[in-house]
């Protein structure tokens, strides 16, 4: 039986909208939150109305990235049509934290198209004096936010801690632990799964779903408990420990990860994907220092093609001087770059065939900026500098200063006839190395 009676007029039906967005105008915060509860209608126009108050504009509702407060996230949770967001970031202050980070969680529950959360944290936040709040109840709540972000997903979790990538299931994001809530993991020399999550002061925490990626991995979600992180290394000592990636795993990551405030990044392999490589510095403008020091064998192609790094002042290698040529060929052009250090031997043939290339990659730079070189000898040098040697050092105009690292006064004064030939040479420092010192580099 079809039911004759007519249609009950909604509220919204008396006065046009415009009306009711000036009567809701009169209405504080906590009587827009209740007059949404009354029917749709007043809940969409409330809800709007109290999202802008707090700086939330139509235009980045429709874009689905927002910034709120975290007294805002009432809003979006009792609003009737959840709004298709993509990003939300929310800034922590007062009191009643856990509470707050119970809405987010259920927002993160609610809202499928939810792939990047960002929390920011003022100074001492979680000191457990701030506001005399529970600490332990408020780090165990924000790590339920990061888990209902790890189940969105079905891949892998990817945590960055001390300057590293570490790799978990949701299962381990579930069991960390407070007090210590620090993405630390507590490893033996074999390794073990991450057990806790640290939350420094004045940080902040992003976690972000990617749902479409390249092989191994084919969704995977990351955690950056400090994006404000400015080194990161990759590769090196914890490769083959429990939880670290592997290259292939780290060329998938790279492509969708940024780092805003990143300044140095430390390449421990000669694995990682030239491509990804060159495409991940040129989306970090703000990289200064860029160390090479491959724990096995480099690798003759660092970054492909070869970038002209807008930021970039210094370039380091350690151990081998053989490893500064392709780490030259990638980022020479540079326009900033103004600090080379490297070992500097010419003891043997294949020393000084690799000290030569080094050299005429320096002369063969177009941009004529000034060079400072930072230099370690670990042997005598007593070869007689070839002529090409010597064509070379006279070919290093803009190298003005220069600072070497030694172990006794011999190796120092074998470094004389070079020097002598550097036209631009301006400052010249030695520093001797003892147990006491400590190396330069």
């Amino acid at each position: 039986m079809v039911d004759m009676r007519p249609l009950q007029p909604k509220p919204t039906d008396y006065l046009h909208v415009e009306l009711w967005d000036l009567v809701f105008s009169h209405l504080g915060n906590r009587s827009l939150l209740t007059v949404a509860g009354v029917c749709r209608g007043f809940n969409e126009l409330a809800v709007a109305l109290y999202l802008l108050r707090h700086g939330v504009s139509a235009v980045s509702i429709q874009e689905g990235k927002i910034w709120v407060p975290c007294d805002a996230l009432l809003a979006i949770l009792v609003s009737c049509r959840a709004p298709p967001l993509i990003h939300l970031g929310c800034i922590f202050s007062g009191s009643r934290v856990r509470k707050k980070l119970l809405w987010l969680q259920n927002i993160v529950s609610t809202i499928p198209s939810l792939r990047e959360v960002h929390m920011e944290y003022p100074p001492n936040f979680f000191a457990s004096d701030y506001h005399f709040m529970d600490r332990k109840s408020e780090l165990a709540a924000l790590r339920n936010v990061l888990y209902a972000m790890c189940m969105k997903g079905h891949g892998p979790i990817v945590v960055l801690h001390e300057q590293q990538l570490f790799r978990c299931t949701a299962q381990e994001v579930s069991g960390w632990q407070p007090p210590q809530l620090s993405a630390r993991p507590e490893r033996v020399l074999m390794g073990i799964p991450f057990d806790s999550l640290r939350v420094e002061p004045g940080s902040s925490v992003s976690v972000w779903s990617v749902p479409v990626m390249t092989a191994p991995f084919v969704q995977c979600t990351i955690i950056v408990p400090d994006p404000q992180i400015t080194t990161l290394k990759i590769g090196g000592l914890n490769w083959g420990m429990q939880g670290s990636l592997t290259s292939s795993e780290i060329n998938a990551i790279f492509p969708h990860l940024t780092l805003p405030h990143l300044e140095t990044l430390r390449i421990e392999t000669g694995s990682i994907d030239p491509i990804t490589l060159g495409a991940f510095l040129l989306r970090h403008p703000n990289i200064l220092t860029l160390v090479y020091e491959p724990d096995l064998e480099g690798t003759t192609t660092l970054i492909s093609p070869a970038i002209a790094h807008p930021g970039l002042k210094n370039i380091l290698v350690r151990w081998q001087a053989a490893d500064l040529i392709p780490l030259l060929d990638s980022v020479a052009a540079s326009p900033s770059l103004s600090e080379i250090t490297f070992p500097y031997s010419r003891d043997s043939a294949p020393s000084l065939v690799a000290l030569k290339s080094i050299l005429r990659r320096i002369c063969a730079r177009t941009i004529q900026s000034r060079l400072s070189f930072h230099l370690r000898i670990d042997g005598p040098n007593k070869r007689v500098l070839d002529e090409e040697e010597q064509s070379l050092a006279r070919a290093l105009r803009n190298v003005h200063r220069i600072e070497i690292e030694c172990r006794s006064f011999e190796s120092a004064g074998t470094m004389f006839p070079w020097l002598g030939l550097l036209p631009g040479l301006q400052t010249l420092e030695f520093r001797y190395i003892t147990k006491r010192s400590g190396p330069l580099f």
